[in-house]
């Protein structure tokens, strides 16, 4: 039987990418989404990606409050 891939963050979805950066109140954006798929390496979990980008938190472009 396979194993369920739904902890791990799939960097090849748009839609995943950018759930990640909405729920960190970051913007939607070709950049955002390109700088996420460089600081995030293969078969990351969505826990540590979570930790990811709070690590690299300054190097994304943030949403207009």
């Amino acid at each position: 039987m396979p194993k369920s891939d739904r902890k791990f963050h799939n960097q090849s979805q748009e839609y995943e990418q950018n759930y990640q950066l909405r729920k960190h109140g970051l913007r939607q954006t070709k950049e955002n989404r390109d700088l996420l798929d460089k600081v995030t390496p293969p078969h990351t979990t969505n826990v540590d990606i979570d930790k990811i980008i709070q690590k690299n938190l300054k190097k994304f472009d943030k949403k207009e409050s």
